[in-house]
């Protein structure tokens, strides 16, 4: 399901994407952010990348985005909100600014 949220928002217009995230009537998308310990490692780069984010590895600029990243920028342009999540890094990457989180860590 997550690879297909990631497919449906890879033209990068985020009204669209919330548009069709209302037509199929999503409410709540339940996700587990602890994949990342999972799909850890080289063999598994494909699976983060679509994940979370393809990474410029010099610039660490995201090059495509992920089902993560994506929802993120959702929530940060207004359209969706983060309703719970037990996982810090979760919490950190939907409620900081970008900048917030640069200086920090």
């Amino acid at each position: 399901m997550l690879n297909r949220f990631r497919e449906e928002m890879s033209d990068g217009n985020l009204c669209k994407s919330y548009q069709r995230l209302q037509e199929s009537n999503l409410k709540y998308l339940v996700i587990d952010p602890n994949i990342g310990t999972v799909v850890m490692g080289e063999g598994n780069e494909s699976l983060f990348n679509r994940f979370f984010a393809k990474r410029d590895a010099v610039s660490g600029k995201i090059q495509e985005d992920g089902a993560i990243s994506s929802l993120v920028k959702l929530r940060k342009a207004g359209y969706i909100k983060l309703f719970s999540t037990n996982n810090l890094g979760a919490k950190y990457a939907f409620e900081l600014t970008d900048q917030d989180l640069i200086t920090k860590f």
